[in-house]
């Protein structure tokens, strides 16, 4: 219902719910302001057969050189605003007028516009908002494959055991996505004049299994599926699937579909190289750390950093790996992957191929070779002596 972002600004307006006439008016007005201020500007396509509009949604992107939020307000001929996200979104209160153009006391209509910083996010918000429930529902069929699928684009479900955990984004493209699962964009562009027509077109997804979807569904707890339990589209769709679960075999399992994902989008070597760093991370975390150290050794204190630190230099040293498992680093499509779960260094390669027992071994050697040499003779005063000086030193020249 439109108007509940006014409710502090304009406490005794009325927003009415627009009748589609007023809706189709209002929306062709305003889409001619807002073009001649953005470059890109959509009304994400409605649901079919809406008997009513609680407000209008507008979806725009490349904004002209120099505009600011007043002037968009201006642009709408809005008598309220409200802004977030460094407006990026915001709410645009229009008062109403009858057939003569006159305006209708504390009576408005209210108009979002979302701002998008990319022609893709653009082409991707308007596609995921487009048609009623339509993005969520097609979260639901892709979900009980292991992928996720919403505004944001195509990701795998389950994280990567790296350390922290990634979450693997495939791709943000909306052809791209719809391809992988096997829906044409051409029909989508045709437009629904009827929601079983969107339902048929969903139901055309390779991936779309009403058993399995299902199962699913019901497998979510209720405070998961409160929001879906309100939205009757969606409660709909749902009812769809349940005859097409009666009516139809089951559907061949589509395989493997987290690693089709991967491949099909581009990202094998990547995932590859993030599973590959993890492991040997995991291996050196595991096996090398200093409370085995000075269990080994019998050392403590900085005697233990000192024998950590010969044993990797006798690895090989902290020089950085441009290369894992043959793929070259620089090559891959890193997005929002965090680098550090892609960096590996040279003693830490070669000691994922020793054992526990081989690493125990070489740390035990390198501390009778660092004994033998005199360097674990520690001199505790002399270093706390030479740390005072260099704190006095540095109070005199602060």
């Amino acid at each position: 219902m439109g108007g509940n972002a006014f409710k502090t600004a304009l406490p005794d307006a009325r927003f009415p719910r627009m009748a589609p006439s007023i809706y189709d008016k209002l929306k062709a007005r305003l889409l001619l302001q807002l073009q001649a201020i953005y470059e890109y500007v959509a009304v994400p396509h409605e649901a079919p057969g809406k008997a009513d509009y609680g407000d209008i949604d507008f979806v725009v992107c490349k904004p002209h050189v120099g505009l600011r939020h007043e002037d968009v307000r201006a642009a709408l001929g809005a008598a309220q605003s409200i802004s977030f996200d460094n407006n990026y979104h915001s709410n645009f209160a229009l008062q109403a007028t009858d057939h003569d153009s006159s305006l209708i006391l504390d009576t408005y209509y209210q108009v979002d516009v979302q701002v998008c910083d990319t022609l893709e996010e653009w082409d991707r918000v308007v596609f995921f908002t487009s048609y009623g429930d339509v993005g969520m529902i097609l979260g639901l069929i892709a979900r009980p494959h292991g992928i996720v699928v919403g505004r944001s684009g195509i990701k795998l479900a389950n994280p990567l055991p790296t350390l922290p955990p990634v979450t693997l984004h495939l791709s943000q493209s909306v052809r791209l996505i719809m391809d992988f699962l096997g829906l044409s964009m051409d029909r989508w562009k045709q437009g629904f004049f009827a929601e079983e027509d969107i339902f048929l077109w969903l139901a055309s997804s390779r991936l779309y299994n009403p058993h399995r979807m299902l199962r699913h569904e019901e497998s979510l707890s209720r405070g998961k599926t409160k929001a879906a339990e309100d939205r009757p589209m969606y409660q709909r769709f749902l009812n769809f699937s349940r005859s097409q679960a009666i009516a139809t075999t089951r559907r061949m399992d589509p395989g493997n579909v987290p690693s089709d994902a991967v491949d099909f989008f581009g990202k094998r070597a990547l995932y590859t190289v993030l599973l590959r760093v993890a492991e040997i991370k995991s291996h050196v975390k595991t096996n090398f750390t200093g409370v085995l150290v000075t269990k080994w050794t019998g050392l403590e204190g900085m005697l233990v950093h000192l024998t950590m630190k010969e044993v990797r230099q006798q690895l090989g040293g902290d020089e950085l790996l441009t290369m894992v498992s043959g793929i070259p680093l620089d090559s891959l499509p890193v997005g929002d992957v965090n680098t550090v779960h892609l960096t590996l260094r040279v003693w830490e390669s070669t000691m994922y191929g020793l054992s526990a027992d081989e690493i125990k071994q070489m740390a035990v050697r390198v501390k009778g070779e660092l004994e033998a040499e005199g360097k674990l003779k520690y001199d505790w005063r002399a270093a706390k002596q030479k740390k005072a000086e260099g704190t006095e030193q540095k109070q005199v020249q602060s």
